[in-house]
């Protein structure tokens, strides 16, 4: 019964193996030319409230785990 099962299982994953990929090139080709022309967004600054804003939220962070 033991040996049933194992062959069983070498059977099946030989299957899996072997059935698992008809065309492993089945892949279309990369076109090289699709990532040359990315332009990188504008850069967009921060006003002073912005500023302001995110120095408090860091302040109020390091606050927190001052303690910890």
């Amino acid at each position: 019964m033991r040996t049933r099962i194992l062959l069983g299982c070498l059977g099946f994953m030989l299957l899996i193996f072997l059935g698992g990929c008809d065309k492993p090139d089945g892949e279309p080709p990369r076109i090289l030319s699709e990532g040359q022309d990315y332009q990188l967004p504008e850069i967009k600054l921060l006003t002073l409230e912005e500023r302001e804003e995110i120095r408090l939220l860091k302040e109020e962070y390091k606050n927190a785990i001052k303690d910890l």
